[in-house]
């Protein structure tokens, strides 16, 4: 008796722990594909190859490895349209959907080359998404490659404000449809719930964004409380064969100059990239008079993230990210005249464990967990006027999820 007292006692506590956390459907909405390319002998191609899908602004080039094989990760459900090229071949050209976070395994054969000459028109299948019906707007690597952020620090939420139903306010404060201070940002699945505008946050350089899902309605069910909008961001995780460097470096007015720097290397079931960023810049927020008094910034900010392939089954990925922003409060004329200087930090630090396992074709299990400080801090000099200002706050918390298709279970703590 007591045996099966304490089986039920147990049952039941397992049963209060899962409905005293969030649960949901899994709202990631993020799938993969592997793909792999034969000959008509059965014998691996090494093939370049390009996955677009207008719906998504999302375009990828990419180099099939010499076993034949590539995987795409981390793609926003919708239609794809995948073109494969090898020399000596027919070039093939392929419709796929994805709906689901399973991989889905795509095999091709490429046949032998014709003599004659061939013209390929590809229709505007994948421009419009049928399965879509909410309001949901994407932004693309290759859109954030070409905008030009007017102020340092506003890279991604410059991006946003562009988009129907945003509205800036000051000191780059973003208004989803009227609604103040509502805006929920969820980077590669980790929910940060504190406002991200420049002057509360550091920010994520958009050079290491892949793509970003912008939301004003039809919120998923996890973020159900959030009547403003949500921004979902996928860093790069798709890391070519072999060593691969980037720098970037530009400036403009206000003696700003921004500059990224990325280094990759990828080898087997192996990828590890590092990058670091950061900027000067003597106008940072929006001043409260036309003159632009004491508006000095400095950032920099680094992420490290490793990835393994135990098979194809088990995947493991950590990253950790540090990122600081030091910054002067623009002065009124009073208070210029005074003297006055207030000086400013915002300073994030996190860590990230994600694990992946394909249970079967039809069902995938995730774990991910991540801890997070931030610290704000806020100083003012003997002649700051008409008050004398000093705020040293912060906070830590964690965050862990588990998800199989339809179920999500996750707690945060603080």
């Amino acid at each position: 008796m007591e045996t099966r007292a304490a089986k039920i006692s147990l049952a039941v506590a397992l049963f209060a722990f899962l409905f005293s956390v969030t649960a949901a459907q899994a709202q990631r909405a993020r799938g993969e594909v592997r793909i792999t390319v034969r000959d008509p002998q059965g014998a691996a191609v090494s093939s370049a190859g390009e996955l677009v899908s207008d719906s998504n602004q999302f375009r990828r080039t990419f180099q099939v490895g010499d076993d034949g094989r590539y995987i795409a990760q981390d793609l926003p459900f919708g239609v794809y349209r995948l073109t494969l090229t090898a020399p000596g071949f027919a070039s093939s050209s392929s419709l796929l959907e994805v709906r689901s976070e399973v991989p889905l395994h795509f095999s091709l054969t490429l046949g032998i080359a014709p003599l004659a000459t061939q013209v390929q028109v590809n229709d505007a299948a994948t421009l419009l998404d049928p399965s879509r019906a909410g309001m949901l707007h994407s932004i693309g690597r290759q859109t954030l490659g070409q905008d030009v952020p007017a102020q340092s620090g506003r890279g991604l939420s410059d991006a946003v404000n562009d988009l129907p139903g945003w509205l800036y306010e000051a000191n780059g404060v973003l208004h989803p449809r009227g609604s103040e201070y509502d805006v929920q940002y969820v980077i590669d699945g980790l929910p940060l719930t504190q406002n991200r505008s420049p002057a509360f946050a550091p920010s994520l350089d958009p050079d290491a964004v892949d793509s970003m899902r912008v939301l004003t309605a039809n919120y998923p069910a996890e973020y159900g409380r959030k009547l403003g909008g949500i921004v979902e961001v996928v860093t790069e995780k798709n890391v070519p064969t072999g060593w691969h460097e980037v720098i970037d470096v530009s400036g403009g007015s206000f003696t700003t100059i921004n500059g990224f720097a990325g280094v990759s290397y990828s080898h087997g079931k192996d990828r590890f990239s590092l990058s670091s960023d950061g900027f000067l810049t003597d106008r940072y927020l929006d001043p409260p008079v036309l003159a632009n008094y004491s508006n000095h910034a400095s950032s920099a900010g680094f992420t490290a993230s490793f990835t393994r392939d135990f098979s194809d089954r088990d995947r493991l990925r950590v990253s950790v990210s540090h990122d600081v922003v030091h910054f002067i409060i623009p002065n009124e004329l009073v208070q210029q005249q005074a003297g006055q200087r207030q000086d400013a930090a915002n300073t994030e630090t996190a860590g990230q464990v994600y694990f992946q396992h394909v249970i079967s074709p039809d069902l995938m299990l995730n774990v991910s967990g991540s801890v997070r400080e931030a610290v704000a801090t806020l100083s003012s000099n003997e002649r700051s006027t008409p008050v004398i200002v000093s705020q040293n706050r912060g906070y830590r918390e964690g965050y862990s999820a588990g998800t199989l298709p339809d179920i999500t279970v996750a707690t945060t703590g603080r």
